[in-house]
Order: structure tokens, then C-alpha cells, then sequence
């Protein structure tokens, strides 16, 4: 439920709700805004907001439906062709509404700390990063949670998903065949032909001198004015 950057620096990932603040009575949006910067004050540790717009991905909702319709169709046959006029429909819904993007919001929670644990081993400071982590978590879900906002910390599951989809945004997730580690079927090993120690100086000297002319080749053709 964090990643590991390196070096003992830790993050968590909180997904969080939204409110509609443009609803709000100028009251009420007086009464946000000071819970917003109290949140932010009563905060000894760094945030990163991060909202994330993205490309709906609705396979996994269409493969239950299609498995409930082959269910039903398979105890009540007749409904064949409405289950299938229906499930086409479901498919193409976000189209037909006209929302096709949804957008995201994640707090980034930091923890660099643990290497000033000089007397601890590797999986003692692991174990107190997961701790201090958790621990930043309920302090911003309690200060969140008072204007509303709804927070949920991610598990490892959910952010390899966030990961994906961040990286790939118009793209179907893969998130469950990197959770499942099905990715490695997609690695291919070649037989390894990495020959430079094996070269005499003379093809050493061919290698070098052919990239030089393609260089110079290229910068003849991008440079009208070359002479």
C-alpha cells in the first residue's frame, strides 16, 4: 500500500471526493475555505495534490454484464435479442451521454524520514515508514473529512491502477495483469549479441566512422544552409 522509491522514501496515494463549492451559499463557501486553510496549517509534513484526468474505462463493468446477460439468456432463452440490443447500448453509453473523461483527485502523502533511523535495520525503517505513512493518512482523512471530502488510501492493487492509467491515459488499465503478474508472458529473451568487446580496432574504427557520416548526413539534410 506504498511505494518505495529508493533510498527509503515512501509515498502513499489517498483518492479523494469531491464537493461542488460553486453550490455553496457564500456562507458556506466562507465556512470551507477557513476549514481548507486550517487543514493546510495543521499539517508538519508535505502534501502533493494531484487530479488526474483520464479516458473512462468501463471493461470491467461490461465483462459482469455480459456475464449476467449469458446467465439470464441461458434460463430465459427468449430474451436473446434484447440482451443483446441492451448490452450493445451499455457498451456505448458514456458515448451516447456525451462523457467520455472522468477526472481524478489524489493527495501524494511523503515519507523521507526513515533514513535518519541510523540505528535500524532496512526492515525496521520499512516497518516504521508504513507506520508514519498511516499515520499521516487518518490526519488528513480527519482534516478532509470536516469539509465533507471522503478519502480512501490506496492498497497496492489501486495503485498499480493509478500508475497505469497515469502513464497510459487512453488506454484500457492492464492493472489486473500486472497485479496477477500475466505481463511476464508478454517478455521475450533473445540470444544476447552484444559483441563491442569482441571487435579489433580496425571495426571498431568502421563503427565510429560510419555513425560520424550519418550525423553528418543528417545535419546536411536538416540545415538547408550547410555548406
Amino acid at each position: 500500500s506504498m511505494v518505495h522509491l529508493g533510498n527509503h522514501d515512501y509515498r502513499a496515494y489517498m483518492e479523494c471526493t469531491s464537493i461542488n463549492y460553486d453550490l455553496k451559499t457564500a456562507k458556506e463557501q466562507q465556512i470551507i475555505e477557513m476549514m481548507y486553510s486550517q487543514f493546510l496549517n495543521s499539517l508538519s509534513f508535505p502534501i502533493t495534490i494531484f487530479i488526474a484526468t483520464r479516458e473512462i474505462d468501463n471493461s470491467a463493468f461490461t465483462e459482469l454484464l455480459k456475464t449476467n446477460y449469458e446467465a439470464t439468456i441461458g434460463e430465459f432463452p427468449k430474451l436473446a435479442d434484447y440482451a443483446d440490443q441492451n448490452f450493445r447500448d451499455m457498451q456505448n453509453l458514456n458515448q451516447q451521454l456525451g462523457v467520455t473523461r472522468e477526472k481524478k483527485k489524489y493527495i501524494i502523502i511523503e515519507y523521507n524520514e526513515a533514513n535518519l533511523l541510523s540505528m535500524q535495520s532496512d526492515e525496521e525503517k520499512y516497518s516504521q515508514s508504513g507506520k508514519e505513512l498511516a499515520n499521516r493518512a487518518k490526519v488528513i482523512e480527519d482534516g478532509l473529512m470536516n469539509m465533507g471530502i471522503k478519502t480512501n488510501l490506496l492498497n497496492t492493487k489501486q495503485i498499480i491502477d493509478l500508475m497505469v492509467r497515469t502513464y497510459h491515459r487512453n488506454g484500457k488499465s492492464h492493472a489486473d495483469q500486472i497485479w496477477d503478474k500475466d505481463f511476464t508472458s508478454m517478455i521475450v529473451e533473445g540470444e544476447n549479441t552484444y559483441f563491442e568487446n569482441t571487435l579489433s580496432e580496425d571495426e571498431k574504427l568502421d563503427v565510429y566512422i560510419s555513425g560520424l557520416e550519418e550525423k553528418i548526413k543528417l545535419d546536411i539534410l536538416e540545415n538547408s544552409d550547410s555548406s
